[in-house]
């Protein structure tokens, strides 16, 4: 491949040889271009694929479930601090 390549070309060969499926060395033979004048290239270029917006759903907190003579259930976020567990306990002992 001759070496006064414009970007616009080997952006376009970037694209073929991502839509190929081949590896960078196959593309490459297949093409006549140096594998690593290719990988030059590739470290060189601007990035101009957009970014794909992508939305997380939040974890819920894992809780700590408490059943008090099988008439209470307490749920307790496992984020408490351990002195709020512990007034939660205090206060079932109170009661229990």
């Amino acid at each position: 491949m001759k070496n006064d390549v414009s970007g616009t070309e080997w952006e376009t060969h970037i694209k073929g040889w991502k839509a190929s499926g081949e590896s960078q060395r196959e593309y490459c033979r297949e093409h006549g271009i140096n594998l690593w004048t290719f990988r030059g290239h590739l470290g060189k270029r601007p990035i101009s694929e957009p970014f794909a917006e992508v939305r997380v759903k939040p974890r819920m907190p894992e809780t700590i479930r408490i059943e008090v003579k099988g008439r209470y259930t307490i749920e307790i976020p496992e984020t408490a601090s351990a002195a709020a567990i512990e007034k939660v306990l205090r206060a079932i002992e109170a009661v229990a």
